[in-house]
């Protein structure tokens, strides 16, 4: 009997200290915390080897600005075609305004006077007086020919009156600088081109009619074309 109520109060001992226990944890866990004023300090999460590379940033824009893409060998070829073409296109260009200024600064067409006006009437062919000229071919480099140009007219309505080009120092006629008309009325003539002779000889205007009666000629002039 004894034992029975040593074993008995025992077990009231035991369920008394889980009661007060129970009790006095349950009320501290519920008072509030004092703080202290102090930041809590954050720790830093330590990453495992087998989560780093959940946590690796993406660096691929960068490496590839470092590393630039090769550009291939065609793109390469095609670019120095395209270049190829544009100084092409300069040079045409470049030759083209060439061949404009050299046609702007082409020399213009010469002049010169041989007699403002003269008469005659002979058949055979004298020289018109104050023609006499002396000339040079190569005082006119790059000419192409030259032309007899004046204004002519007979004083009757017969016969034919002719004009030529005259070398006197050579004393013979210039090829082609013969010009004719039989109008009685001023008519503005023309010889064919014609080329002198290298080096510096005397030249006049001559004239003639076929029947011998009177001519007139006005503003002779040599024409030199280039």
């Amino acid at each position: 009997m004894a034992k029975v109520l040593l074993i008995l109060g025992i077990g009231i001992a035991v369920v008394g200290a889980t009661y007060y226990f129970l009790f006095f944890n349950n009320l501290l866990s519920t008072q509030p915390k004092v703080s202290s004023g102090l930041p809590t300090p954050t720790l830093a999460p330590v990453l495992s080897p087998a989560n780093s590379a959940t946590f690796m940033p993406d660096i691929s824009p960068v490496t590839s600005l470092l590393s630039p893409t090769p550009t291939p060998a065609s793109s390469l070829e095609g670019k120095v075609a395209k270049l190829e073409t544009t100084v092409t296109n300069l040079q045409q260009k470049i030759d083209s305004l060439s061949q404009n200024n050299s046609q702007t600064t082409a020399k213009s067409t010469l002049f010169v006077p041989l007699s403002s006006s003269f008469q005659s009437g002979d058949r055979n062919y004298i020289t018109v007086d104050g023609s006499q000229v002396i000339l040079d071919p190569g005082d006119f480099p790059g000419y192409t020919s030259m032309q007899l140009e004046l204004s002519a007219r007979l004083i009757e309505t017969i016969g034919v009156v002719n004009v030529r080009f005259y070398d006197l120092t050579d004393q013979a006629a210039v090829g082609n600088s013969t010009v004719s008309t039989n109008a009685t009325n001023l008519t503005f003539l023309s010889s064919n081109g014609f080329t002198l002779p290298a080096g510096k000889k005397t030249y006049v205007l001559q004239v003639q009619t076929t029947l011998g009666n009177n001519a007139t000629i006005e503003n002779a002039r040599l024409r030199i074309n280039f």
